[in-house]
């Protein structure tokens, strides 16, 4: 079964690789500015304790755009996703609108967070940004879920 597209889905997909280009492209055009050691750890008062090559800031990007290109690969095959209810020709189409909504968000969730903290990486910030965009991840994974479950 083949899933068109909505506005939103397309706007989540310019938006999740929005976010991805934007450090990419941070990246490369600051590289020679960035130091060859960043910090790489902190301790819980806030004091560098490990130190690490900038080459490491590539890592979150990369899997950045790993993840976005093999989400999207999965999100045109709804027939192997696993829905968590019952997909009967009466849900099929919700269930399935349902999904590709959720996978939409989570993409872009998936690609602002890892954006977000590849640019803090080394600064005392980076946790925050990496839990509330973690909590945030999750929320919209049970906020979809609480939809499908509906759907039964």
């Amino acid at each position: 079964m083949k899933i068109k597209n909505t506005k939103t889905d397309i706007l989540l997909n310019i938006a999740a690789v929005a976010c991805l280009a934007a450090v990419t492209l941070y990246l490369l055009v600051r590289w020679s500015q960035i130091p060859m050691t960043i910090p790489g750890h902190y301790t819980a008062d806030g004091q560098i304790d490990s130190w690490t090559a900038r080459t490491t800031l590539w890592q979150l990007p990369v899997l950045g755009w790993v993840l976005y290109v093999l989400i999207t690969i999965l999100e045109q095959f709804p027939g192997i996703w696993n829905t968590g209810v019952t997909v009967t020709e009466e849900n099929r189409t919700a269930v399935y609108r349902t999904l590709k909504t959720m996978i939409g968000w989570v993409k872009l969730a998936v690609s602002a967070l890892l954006s977000l903290v590849a640019l803090a990486y080394g600064y005392k910030i980076f946790l925050v940004l990496a839990a509330v965009g973690l909590l945030a991840t999750f929320g919209l994974v049970i906020y979809f879920v609480r939809r499908l479950l509906q759907l039964k």
